[in-house]
C-alpha cells in the first residue's frame, strides 16, 4: 500500500466509505470519463481515468470498475459495495488549468520519496516546477527534457500550488479545499526529508548511454508477472513476462532496439507503451513505469 503524510493513495480502501459509497448513482460514469476518486471516501480526491466497466460474477447489483492512476498502475474495484470508494465527475476547480502564481521556488524536476512499508518500499513521485507549480504521481510517456512540460503531465495526473517557507511546504492540488502544510528537514533542492521520509531528485540517463545486463521486477497489478529486460550495448533488447499465478495471464514476449534520454525509456517492437518514464535507481537497478529493475 502506498501512503504518505501529504497524500494517500486511491489503493487505501476503508468499510467506513460505505455510505457515502452508497448515495452515489453508479450507473452514470462510463469508459474513457476522466473523474475523481477518493479511497476512503475522507476529503482525498485523486484523478483518475475510467478504463473498463463489467459485470460483477459475486453480485447482481454491483459492476466492475478498473481505472488507471495517475502513476499508469490500475486498481480494480466493484460498486456499489460495502468497501466501494467515492467517485464523482471532475468538479469546476479540478477541471481548470493550475496557473503559475507567487515567487519563484527552489525544486524543479522529478522527485522520488521512499516510505516503508514492512520489508519493502512505496515508491511516491512528484515533479516540482521553480513557478510554484507541482504534480504527483509517475508521469506517463518519459520526460525527454527539464524542465517538463506542465500542460501534458497536468492531462494525466493530480497537480496544484506548493510554497516552502524555512522548514515547512504549504501544498494545495487542485481537489483540496484548502493547502496543505508539510515538515521539512535538511533541506536541499537535491533531496530533503518530507514529514520524515526521505525524497530526492532522480538522476537522469546520460546523453548517448547504453545499458548492458539483465534487470528484473515483480510487477504487481491486477496481474502480478515476473518481467525481465535484457539491454545489450548494441542498442538492442528483449523482454520477457512471465505470470506468478495461472490467473495472471499468458507469457508475453518480444524485441527490438532501445534508447534512453533524459528520463525516458523509448522502444522499438514493444507490445504496449514505447514511451516509458525510466531513471537509474541509485541501488543498480533501473526504476522502469513506477516498478524497479535490479541485476
Amino acid at each position: 500500500m502506498k501512503r504518505s503524510l501529504l497524500f494517500v493513495s486511491i489503493a487505501a480502501l476503508s468499510v467506513f466509505s460505505a455510505n457515502a459509497a452508497d448515495a452515489i448513482d453508479w450507473s452514470g460514469f462510463k469508459v474513457g470519463d476522466r473523474v475523481e476518486l477518493d479511497a476512503a471516501c475522507g476529503g482525498n480526491w485523486r484523478r483518475v481515468t475510467i478504463e473498463s466497466i463489467g459485470s460483477d460474477p459475486y453480485s447482481a447489483k454491483a459492476r466492475k470498475f478498473t481505472i488507471k492512476r495517475e502513476d499508469g498502475s490500475d486498481w480494480t474495484f466493484s460498486a456499489p459495495g460495502i468497501v466501494a470508494p467515492c467517485m464523482r465527475a471532475l468538479s469546476a476547480a479540478a477541471a481548470q488549468p493550475v496557473q503559475a502564481s507567487g515567487p519563484a521556488q527552489p525544486l524543479q524536476g522529478l522527485y522520488l520519496q521512499l516510505q516503508p512499508t514492512g520489508t519493502a518500499y512505496a515508491y511516491i513521485h512528484y515533479y516540482f516546477w521553480k513557478d510554484g507549480r507541482f504534480c504527483e504521481g509517475l508521469p506517463i510517456g518519459g520526460l525527454d527534457h527539464e524542465p517538463a512540460d506542465f500542460n501534458t503531465l497536468q492531462q494525466h495526473q493530480t497537480c496544484g500550488h506548493y510554497r516552502i517557507s524555512g522548514n515547512h511546504m504549504s501544498v494545495q492540488t487542485q481537489s483540496d479545499a484548502k493547502p496543505h502544510d508539510v515538515t521539512l528537514r535538511n533541506f536541499r533542492s537535491g533531496g530533503f526529508e518530507m514529514n520524515g521520509y526521505a525524497t530526492a531528485k532522480v538522476a537522469s540517463f546520460q546523453p548517448n548511454q547504453h545499458l548492458a545486463g539483465t534487470y528484473s521486477a515483480t510487477v504487481i497489478g491486477n496481474l502480478m508477472t515476473k518481467q525481465t529486460y535484457v539491454f545489450r550495448p548494441d542498442g538492442s533488447y528483449q523482454f520477457s513476462s512471465l505470470p506468478v499465478t495461472s490467473r495472471d495471464g499468458a507469457p508475453r514476449n518480444y524485441a527490438g532496439t532501445y534508447r534512453v534520454v533524459g528520463n525516458t525509456l523509448q522502444l522499438t517492437g514493444a507490445q504496449g507503451p514505447d514511451r516509458i518514464t525510466a531513471y537509474p535507481f541509485p541501488d543498480g537497478g533501473i526504476m522502469i513505469g513506477g516498478s524497479v529493475f535490479s541485476l
